[in-house]
C-alpha cells in the first residue's frame, strides 16, 4: 500500500526514527549493521553468514538465532492490535430540535500496521426531529481483521426558542402530506400540493404560486388567538410580478407578506373596528430567487407594528386597537386561506403570542447562519506537506495559530485524517493532514483515495472541513515540477475539496521561500490561478506568507519553519481568518437584484437626434418636456463658414465650432456634424464654397489639394473635441450625402485616404447606399431609413460584412421627401409614432441593422398619440444596459482587498461603442455625496452586446418581430478594489457610474429604478469595519432619471492618463511578466512605461512607445527588490504614477 518514494521514505524514515529496526538492541539504527541484517535475513541466510562481521558496537542482541527471532517479526508480524478511532469534535455532541437530517462531525482511525483506515459510521438512532439522547456507533477494521468500536452520545435539545413560542414548523418532514407542530400547541398542518424541496436548514416546501392552489393549512386552534403576535419565516422568493403573496396568516386577523412587484415586505392586522391595518417597508427590501429571514410583530401594549428582514428593522408605525379575532381562521402557510399564493419556497416557520424585540428577531435570523462565524464551530482543515505536519521536534504553525483562535474567543475545531506530533506538546488540537515529503499530486489523489492504491476513501473519508488552510508545492518546485504543472494538480486538489463540501471556504497560501530556491515566480501565478476559480458559494482566499518571511532567519533548515517562522505562518493565517469571518472579505457576500426601469432613457450617443444647419434653425436643443429624449444632434455645416479661402486656419474652425456648441457640455449633448458644399439637388441648390474656389467644380486638381488640407484641418479640430460624437463624411454632392455627383474613383481615395488620416479618435459615416468607401474602415449612415427601395443595402451588409456593427456604428434618417416614404412611414414623425404599423417598420429595422440613432423623426409632435411610439423607439436604439444583479462584501475594511461584480444584459439593438469607464463610488448615505471611488479595471462597456439575428416577416414589416434568435447574453464584470486609510468606518451606499472620460462625470444610465441624480445607481449599503443595517439600499430615495437634468461633461479638458493597475498591495516577482493597465483621454497613439523602486524619485524604463491600447505585459526584470515599487505610464502630453507602493521581490 506504500507505492510512492515519499511514502516509502516517510514510512523507513519512522522505522529509523522509532528504533524498530534495532534487533541489536544498541539504541542505534545503522545501514551496515542493521541494515545488512535486515538485507541479509531477507536472501534467507542464517546462522554465522546471518551475523559476520554486522554486529554493531554495544550490541545487547548479538546470536543468530536471537537476531533472527527478531527479524522474523520484522518480516512477518503477527498482528493483533485494531485500530485506535479518534473522535472529531465534542462528546457529547449537542444539536437542536428541527435542525435537519443529522451531519456527524466524524472521525478518523490509525492502525499500527496499516496506518489510516477508514471508520464506518452508523447515526441511523438519531432523530432530530425528537429531543432526546441517542448514540452513533463507529467502527474502525485493519487488514488484519481488528476491529474497534467507539461511540459518542448526540444531544437533541430544545430549540433556543424564546418565550412564548406557541407555533413552530420546521418544514422538515421532507414527504408526506402532513407538517408537525413542533410546540405543545399541535398545530399541525395539511399540505395540500406543495413540494418537498431542500430547504435553508433540511427541507422546506415550494409554492408555485397563482393558480397552483398550493398552501399548507389547518382549522381554527385557541392559541392562534393571541393579543400580541410575531410572525418568522425563511423565504425563497421566484421572481414574480404578482401584487401580493402571502407567506403566512390567520386569516384576515394578522399574517406576513411580500409584494413582488414593489418588492416590500408587509405585515397586517385586523383591528377591533374591523379595518385592516399594515406596515411596509420601503421599496427594493428584499431578494428574488435567494434565502432572507422575514418577520412581522404587533405588541398590544405599545400598540407597534414593526417589520423585520434579515434581522433589521424596516418598518415600524402605531395603532390605537387591538387584532380582533376571527375565531373561525385557521393558520396557513404559503397562502391567506387559499388566495394570494406564494411563489418560492418557505422555511422554518415560527409563530409568538408576543412582540419579539429586535434583538431576538436577530438571534432568529442569525442563529442559523451557514457562513462559519465565531459562534460556530470552525472546522478547520490544515493540509499540506511537511510545513503543516509536526516533524524533527516542531508543531508546525498550527499550535501558535491554535492559541491565537482561541484566544479571539472562536470556536475551534481543527480536522484532518491523522494526529501526527514529533513536538511532544498536546496543548493543542492536533489533527491535520499534513504529509512530509507529499507533493500537490500525492495530496490530490489521497484526499479521495487511500495513499499508494485506488481505493476509496481517502482522507476527506473522514474530515468535512468548512475552512482548509492549504500551503503545497514547495516538494514540487524543489524536485523540479513545472508551475503549470503543480497549479493543475492543486486545481484536483480544490476540485476534491469542494465536492466533499460544495461551500469550502479555502485559504490558499502563497508558498513560504526556501534558503536555496525562491518560491516567487510560483507565487506570482496564484492571483490569476484563482481569479477564475473562487466563487461565492466557495471563495478561495489567497493568504501571501511569502512577503516578510526570510528563510535565512525564519527557517532551521531548508525548507521547515522554526518557532519564529512557525509563528509568522500562524499570524499570516490567523489575519486572513480574522478578516474572512469579520466579514472583511468577499467570502461574505450578498447578491442584489435591482429594481428595472422599464422607461425609456435619454442617454448619451444614441437615441433620437435633432438636426441644425449652422445659426439657421436654432443653436440649442428643445427642452427635455419638449423633447425627452434628445441627447444627439445632426449639424449641417457650411464649408465657407469654417475655411472661406486658403488664409483660414483650423482656428477658425475651433473658434466657430464653440459659437455653436459652447453649451452642449453642461446639456450632456453631443452632435454629429456634416459639411456640405451643396445644400440641396436642384437649380435652387445652396451652394457655399469657399471664395477662391469655383463652385460645383469637384474635379479640379485645387478642389483635391484643398479638400484634403480641410479634412486634415477638421480632424485638428475635432478629433479630440469631446462635444462631437461621430463625425459625417460630407463635403461630396447634394447635402453632403456622395451623390449629385457621385464620387470618381479618385474622389473615392482622395476623401477614403483623408478623413482615415485625419480621425483616429472619431468614427466617420459614409452614406453606405450609394455603394462607395466600402473599403474603408467607416461606420455607415442610412439616409432613408427603412425605405424598401434601398433594402438591398442591407440585404448587401448581412451577407459581406454581418459583424461590422459590433465596431461601427449605425445611424440613419428617415427621409419624409423620398420617393414614397408616406406609404410605408406615413407622412411626418408624428404620423410615424402614432401609428403602430409605421413604428413597427421602424422597430424591426432598428433590431435588423442594429442601428444606434435616427433623425427627422425627432421631429415629432409631443402627445399623447405619439408618446408610446416614442418611448419603444427611443429604448430600441443602440444600447439599453439592464443591471441585472451585483455582488459585493457585506463588510469591508481598510487596507484589505475586496471583490464586487455586476452582470449586465444589453437590451437594446447595439452596442456602445467608446471605451468608457465603469466606476464604483461610496456614496454618503446622508448627503448621498462620494466619499470615495475607484473605476473598474477590467469593466469594457463595448463588448457589451445585444442579440443577433432578429426574426421578423420580411415580407410584412408592419408586424413587429417575435426577438433575437440570438438573444442577448449576460456579461459579468469584477473589479478588486482596496479602501484607503481616509475612509472613516461606518455604513455607506454603494453605487455604480458609467463615466464620461471628457471631465470623468457620470453620464450613462442604467435601466434599473435605483437612480440619484448625478448618475449614480445605488445597489446595496455596505459596511466599513461594521456590519450594515441592511444590505439594500434602503432608505435611500431614489430620484427619476428622466427628470435629472444635472449631468455634464467637459469641453477643453487636458490630456490625462490614469493607471488602473498596479494597485497598492499586491507583490510582482523579479523576472517575470506582469500586466500594467490605465485608462487614457486624448493621449497619442503610444505610451511609455517606467517602474521606480525609490517611490518615484528614479525610473527605470521598462516599455517604449507601446500602442497606447490601455493595457500591455510587461517584463519586470531579476533583482530589483523593494517595497515602494510604483509604475509610471507616460506620453508626450500627460503621465501618470500609480496610486501606492507595492512589493517587487528578487
Amino acid at each position: 500500500t506504500r507505492c510512492s518514494a515519499t511514502q516509502i521514505s516517510t514510512y523507513l524514515a519512522s522505522a529509523v526514527e522509532t528504533k524498530v529496526l534495532d534487533c541489536e538492541n544498541n539504541a542505534t539504527v545503522s545501514p551496515l549493521t542493521d541494515g545488512l541484517l535486515f538485507v541479509r535475513h531477507l536472501f534467507g541466510f542464517t546462522g554465522s553468514t546471518l551475523i559476520n562481521d554486522v554486529v554493531g558496537s554495544g550490541a545487547q542482541v548479538t546470536t543468530a538465532t536471537a537476531l533472527q527471532a527478531c527479524l522474523n517479526t520484522l518480516t512477518n508480524p503477527v498482528d493483533t492490535t485494531p485500530p485506535v478511532i479518534t473522535l472529531t469534535g465534542p462528546d457529547p455532541y449537542v444539536i437542536f430540535v428541527g435542525s435537519g437530517a443529522y451531519s456527524d462531525p466524524g472521525a478518523s482511525a490509525v492502525d499500527a500496521v496499516d496506518g489510516v483506515v477508514n471508520v464506518a459510521i452508523d447515526s441511523s438512532q438519531v432523530q432530530t426531529s425528537t429531543v432526546g439522547t441517542y448514540t452513533v456507533t463507529y467502527t474502525a477494521s485493519d487488514n488484519a481483521g481488528n476491529s474497534s468500536t467507539a461511540t459518542r452520545s448526540v444531544k437533541v435539545d430544545p430549540s433556543p426558542t424564546i418565550a412564548g413560542l406557541i407555533g413552530h414548523w420546521p418544514l422538515n418532514e421532507n414527504t408526506g402530506n402532513t407538517t408537525n407542530d413542533q410546540t405543545d400547541s399541535s398545530i399541525n398542518l395539511n399540505v395540500n400540493g406543495a413540494n418537498w424541496v431542500a430547504g435553508q436548514f433540511g427541507s422546506a416546501l415550494e409554492f408555485a404560486g397563482p393558480g397552483s392552489n398550493q398552501d399548507v393549512s389547518t382549522s381554527s386552534a385557541a392559541a392562534l388567538q393571541t393579543p400580541s403576535v410575531t410572525i418568522s419565516a425563511w423565504v425563497y422568493p421566484d421572481t414574480s410580478s404578482e401584487s401580493w403573496e402571502w407567506i403566512a396568516s390567520q386569516g384576515d386577523n394578522y399574517g406576513l407578506y411580500l409584494a413582488p412587484t414593489s418588492r416590500k415586505v408587509v405585515f397586517y392586522i385586523k383591528d377591533t373596528t374591523g379595518i385592516w391595518i399594515t406596515v411596509e417597508s420601503e421599496s427594493n427590501i428584499f431578494q428574488f430567487n435567494q434565502w432572507q429571514h422575514v418577520a412581522g410583530t404587533f405588541d398590544l401594549a405599545t400598540h407597534t407594528m414593526k417589520a423585520f428582514i434579515d434581522g433589521n428593522e424596516v418598518a415600524t408605525a402605531n395603532y390605537a386597537q387591538g387584532i380582533a379575532h376571527d375565531a373561525g381562521n385557521g393558520f396557513t402557510i404559503g397562502s391567506m386561506q387559499g388566495s394570494r399564493l406564494f411563489n418560492g419556497k418557505i422555511d422554518e416557520v415560527q409563530l409568538y403570542n408576543v412582540a419579539l424585540t429586535k434583538a431576538q428577531i436577530t438571534q432568529l435570523a442569525q442563529g442559523t447562519a451557514t457562513s462559519p462565524s465565531s459562534n460556530t464551530t470552525l472546522r478547520i482543515y490544515p493540509l499540506g506537506d511537511s510545513i503543516t505536519d509536526s516533524i524533527n521536534g516542531r508543531p508546525s504553525y498550527r499550535r501558535p495559530l491554535w492559541f491565537l483562535l482561541q484566544n479571539a474567543g472562536y470556536n475551534v475545531d481543527f480536522v484532518g485524517s491523522w494526529a501526527r506530533n514529533d513536538s511532544g506538546l498536546t496543548d493543542y488540537d492536533l489533527d491535520h493532514d499534513g504529509h512530509a515529503g507529499a507533493e500537490a499530486g500525492d495530496i490530490a489523489h489521497d484526499l479521495n483515495y487511500i495513499p499508494g492504491t485506488t481505493t476509496a476513501p481517502g482522507y476527506l473519508g473522514s474530515v468535512d472541513p468548512n475552512i482548509v488552510l492549504l500551503h503545497i508545492g514547495t516538494n514540487d518546485l524543489d524536485r523540479g515540477q513545472t508551475v503549470a504543472s503543480t497549479l493543475t494538480e492543486i486545481d484536483s486538489i480544490i476540485q476534491s475539496l469542494r465536492a466533499k463540501n460544495p461551500s469550502v471556504v479555502i485559504f490558499l497560501a502563497k508558498i513560504i521561500p526556501m534558503r536555496n530556491f525562491d518560491t516567487a515566480a510560483f507565487n506570482a501565478q496564484i492571483d490569476g490561478f484563482i481569479a477564475t476559480r473562487t466563487t461565492a458559494t466557495s471563495p478561495i482566499i489567497v493568504v501571501d506568507q511569502y512577503t516578510g518571511y526570510d528563510p535565512q532567519t525564519d527557517n532551521y533548515d531548508n525548507y521547515h519553519p522554526n518557532e519564529q517562522g512557525e509563528s509568522k505562518m500562524a499570524g499570516k493565517w490567523f489575519a486572513a481568518l480574522q478578516g474572512y469571518l469579520a466579514g472583511q472579505l468577499a467570502a461574505q457576500t450578498t447578491t442584489v437584484t435591482p429594481a428595472v426601469n422599464t422607461n425609456a432613457l435619454r442617454n448619451p450617443l444614441k437615441g433620437f437626434r435633432w438636426i441644425f444647419k449652422n445659426q439657421e434653425y436654432q443653436t440649442a436643443f428643445p427642452t427635455t418636456a419638449e423633447r425627452p429624449y434628445l441627447s444627439l444632434a445632426k449639424w449641417y455645416l457650411a464649408y465657407d463658414l469654417l475655411e472661406n479661402n486658403t488664409a483660414d486656419d483650423v482656428q477658425k474652425i475651433i473658434d466657430y465650432s464653440n459659437t455653436l456648441w459652447a453649451a452642449l457640455p453642461q446639456g450632456n449633448q453631443k452632435v454629429v456634424p456634416r459639411v456640405y458644399l451643396r445644400y440641396g439637388d436642384d437649380a435652387n441648390a445652396e451652394d457655399r464654397w469657399p471664395a477662391d474656389m469655383t463652385a460645383g467644380d469637384f474635379s479640379s486638381t485645387q478642389f483635391y489639394t484643398r479638400i484634403n488640407a480641410f479634412i486634415q484641418k477638421l480632424g485638428q479640430a475635432w478629433d479630440n473635441d469631446p462635444r462631437i460624437a461621430y463625425v459625417e463624411m460630407g463635403i461630396l454632392g447634394a447635402w453632403g450625402e456622395q451623390h449629385t455627383p457621385y464620387p470618381t474613383p479618385e474622389m473615392e481615395v482622395l476623401l477614403g485616404g483623408a478623413f482615415t488620416t485625419a480621425f483616429k479618435n472619431k468614427q466617420v459615416l459614409h452614406a453606405g447606399t450609394t455603394g462607395y468607401f466600402r473599403n474603408y474602415p467607416f461606420a455607415t449612415y442610412w439616409d432613408s431609413f427603412s425605405h424598401p427601395v434601398e433594402e438591398l443595402f442591407v440585404d448587401w451588409l448581412e451577407a459581406n460584412r454581418p459583424d461590422s456593427w459590433k465596431s461601427r456604428a449605425y445611424i440613419g434618417e428617415v427621409a419624409y421627401n423620398f420617393g414614397g416614404i408616406e406609404n410605408y412611414l406615413g407622412v411626418d414623425p408624428t404620423d410615424t409614432l402614432s401609428t403602430p404599423a409605421y413604428f413597427n417598420r421602424i422597430l424591426n429595422y432598428l433590431n435588423r441593422t442594429h442601428n444606434t440613432s435616427l433623425s427627422w423623426i425627432a421631429d415629432y409632435n409631443q402627445t399623447a398619440a405619439t408618446a408610446d411610439g416614442a418611448e419603444l423607439v427611443q429604448k430600441k436604439m443602440g444600447y439599453r444596459f439592464l443591471l441585472e444583479n451585483v455582488t459585493l462584501p457585506k463588510q469591508v475594511s481598510q487596507g484589505n482587498n475586496f471583490q464586487i461584480s455586476f452582470s449586465i444584459k444589453n437590451e437594446g439593438v447595439a452596442p456602445f461603442y467608446e471605451k468608457w469607464p465603469v466606476e464604483l463610488v461610496l456614496l454618503d448615505p446622508a448627503t448621498k455625496q462620494p466619499v470615495w471611488r475607484e473605476v473598474f479595471q477590467s469593466a469594457d462597456i463595448t463588448t457589451w452586446m445585444p442579440g443577433e439575428d432578429w426574426n421578423y416577416d420580411k415580407n410584412d414589416a408592419t408586424i413587429l418581430g417575435s426577438g433575437y434568435n440570438t438573444p442577448a447574453a449576460s456579461y459579468v464584470s469584477t473589479g478588486i478594489f482596496n479602501l484607503p486609510a481616509s475612509v472613516p468606518n461606518g455604513e455607506y451606499v454603494v453605487a455604480l457610474a458609467v463615466l464620461d472620460p471628457a471631465g470623468m462625470h457620470p453620464s450613462l444610465r442604467f435601466a434599473t429604478t435605483n437612480y440619484i441624480n448625478g448618475g449614480f445607481h445605488p445597489v446595496a449599503r455596505i459596511g466599513v469595519n461594521t456590519l450594515s443595517s441592511s444590505y439594500n439600499a434602503a432608505n435611500v430615495t431614489f430620484d427619476d432619471p428622466q427628470l435629472d437634468n444635472s449631468l455634464f461633461y467637459e469641453n477643453n479638458v487636458p490630456p490625462a492618463i490614469i493607471v488602473t493597475a498596479p494597485k497598492g498591495n499586491v507583490s510582482w516577482s523579479g523576472g517575470t511578466n506582469q500586466v500594467v493597465s490605465w485608462n487614457s483621454y486624448q493621449v497619442g497613439d503610444f505610451v511609455d512605461i517606467d517602474i521606480s523602486l525609490d517611490k518615484g524619485v528614479n525610473w527605470i524604463n521598462l516599455v517604449t512607445n507601446t500602442p497606447n491600447d490601455g493595457s500591455e505585459s510587461v517584463f519586470i526584470p531579476a533583482n530589483l527588490g523593494t517595497t515602494t515599487a510604483r509604475i509610471r505610464v507616460k506620453a508626450t502630453n500627460a503621465e501618470d504614477v500609480s496610486n501606492a507602493d507595492f512589493t517587487v521581490t528578487n
